[in-house]
């Protein structure tokens, strides 16, 4: 998979069949990350009689990298080593006062390739209006799922969380009409106002129409409200794009059936 711009995730991992016992066990390793866009070099060197090592980079090393970083390690016996004459021409070169010594290097450098230099990572930055008071991952700070930004982007996502509906279900007794709040602006999605009383003369049948009271009426409309914003947006998107009939067509079917089938479940179980 090739990512022409930025990914940004919640964390990062390879996974693979365990070396060790690949039919049996998964191997996991998390990624290495910084807030620098840095870049990690390492290897092993042994000096020579007079105590001297040069080691050789790639020749697009200064190209990409700047800011270099080092770390030396002495394997097999003590003696002291150091960073000669840092990073020119591509390499640079290490002294020990023993000669004949081994010595594990690392050198970090942070990226200043051009796509870097005009995207820098902004470490620490603050939400949107939208998202303020929302999270990522909001059962990590002991807040409900109405608090996800992921549900308030796709409302859809909240009737789709069986768990939280049965937990509804359970709190209101036998009246099966759990409350289910909007996590949406409806005024930044004034074409959801046709819903309101469109629900009801096409959705519910008519025979218990006249046995919803008041609140029921309103939370029927609510939830088909809900269920339908996320097509909605589909629907803006596509005649945007020059679609707009076949948007159109399709986004009735596709409501019309969502919505009728899981307001008929709601109003069967009540």
């Amino acid at each position: 998979m090739d990512v022409d711009g930025n990914l940004t995730k919640a964390s990062g991992t390879f996974k693979i069949d365990h070396p060790l016992d690949p039919a049996n066990k998964y191997l996991y390793h998390s990624f290495v990350e910084s807030p620098d866009m840095m870049n990690i070099y390492n290897g092993n060197v042994t000096t020579d009689a007079k105590g001297s090592a040069v080691v050789q980079l790639p020749e697009w090393f200064e190209a990409l990298n700047r800011d270099f970083r080092y770390q030396l390690t002495v394997i097999g016996q003590f003696s002291q080593a150091i960073v000669a004459s840092k990073v020119a021409n591509h390499q640079f070169t290490i002294r020990t006062e023993k000669p004949n010594v081994e010595v594990s290097w690392q050198v970090t450098g942070i990226r200043q390739d051009a796509w870097a230099n005009a995207h820098r990572v902004k470490v620490e930055v603050l939400k949107p209006k939208g998202e303020r008071g929302l999270y990522l991952h909001p059962e990590l700070f002991g807040a409900s799922l109405e608090k996800s930004i992921a549900a308030a982007r796709h409302p859809i996502i909240l009737l789709r969380t069986s768990s939280e509906r049965r937990k509804a279900v359970a709190s209101q007794g036998s009246a099966g009409w759990p409350t289910l709040p909007l996590p949406i602006n409806t005024e930044a999605a004034p074409s959801l106002r046709f819903l309101q009383g469109w629900a009801i003369r096409h959705i519910v049948p008519r025979a218990l129409r006249p046995t919803l009271s008041r609140a029921q009426t309103s939370e029927t409309i609510l939830r088909c409200r809900l269920l339908a914003f996320h097509h909605l947006q589909l629907l803006s998107t596509a005649c945007s794009a020059g679609h707009a009939p076949r948007a159109v067509i399709c986004f009735l079917k596709l409501w019309n059936r969502c919505v009728a089938v899981t307001v008929s479940s709601w109003l069967t179980t009540s």
